[in-house]
């Protein structure tokens, strides 16, 4: 489903995010991107995104080029990824629920569904007695949670998490991780990035580890 070949992504201080990264992810899969800081992870996700073109290389994801992708394109391309960013990304002046619905709403799903939807997913994380308050007046962990929520809202083919449990007790990062499995399960496929080793022990699949921005180990389950 995913496949990186060659890629290379350079910043305008020269400095090489990712260097020379070959990378194929088969669909349904869930995949754990290990590394310290600065090793290329959160680079690594936001070329598959398309926030960002890859310097040299290519990225496809199923039987699209990523760099080839007009702006019409790349929308209906985002549709079918959920993502859940390190800052959470949240709208400040939209309750929790309208955070969580604006997804469905975007792409012209009818009211009743949007509701039921979102809803079930602020159950699921456990934020449903907060649908009506707003990001500034919840702590950062119940901030990721929501953020969680609307990455799930368009139940999308590919899932993306960026450290999605940094900010999270130990609890609810495994039930997080019970989330993904989930949505794993059904048949979405999932890239994780994170630095915790016992959250990856936990998780238990494959792991690609990256260091200064190249690819130094895939060898299956930790």
């Amino acid at each position: 489903m995913i496949a990186l070949e060659s890629v290379s992504k350079s910043y305008g201080d020269g400095a090489d995010a990712l260097r020379d990264v070959t990378l194929t992810i088969g669909k349904g899969e869930f995949v754990c991107l290990s590394g310290p800081s600065g090793a290329g992870k959160s680079t690594l996700l936001r070329l598959l995104l398309r926030e960002e073109v890859a310097s040299a290389g290519r990225v496809r994801v199923g039987d699209l080029d990523l760099a080839t992708l007009g702006r019409d394109a790349r929308q209906t391309y985002r549709r079918t990824v959920g993502f859940v960013f390190q800052d959470f990304r949240l709208l400040a002046d939209r309750t929790v629920f309208e955070n969580v619905a604006t997804v469905a709403r975007v792409m012209g799903v009818p009211r009743s569904q949007q509701w039921r939807r979102a809803s079930g997913l602020l159950q699921q994380v456990g934020l449903q007695h907060r649908m009506d308050a707003y990001p500034l007046q919840l702590s950062g962990g119940e901030q990721q949670r929501v953020a969680i929520a609307r990455a799930l809202m368009n139940q999308p083919v590919l899932l993306l998490a960026d450290e999605p449990t940094g900010n999270l007790d130990r609890a609810l990062s495994l039930e997080v991780m019970e989330t993904f499995r989930a949505i794993n399960a059904g048949g979405t496929t999932v890239l994780m990035a994170t630095h915790d080793l016992e959250l990856i022990a936990y998780v238990n699949r494959r792991v690609v580890h990256l260091q200064h921005g190249q690819v130094v180990g895939d060898g299956g389950r930790p």
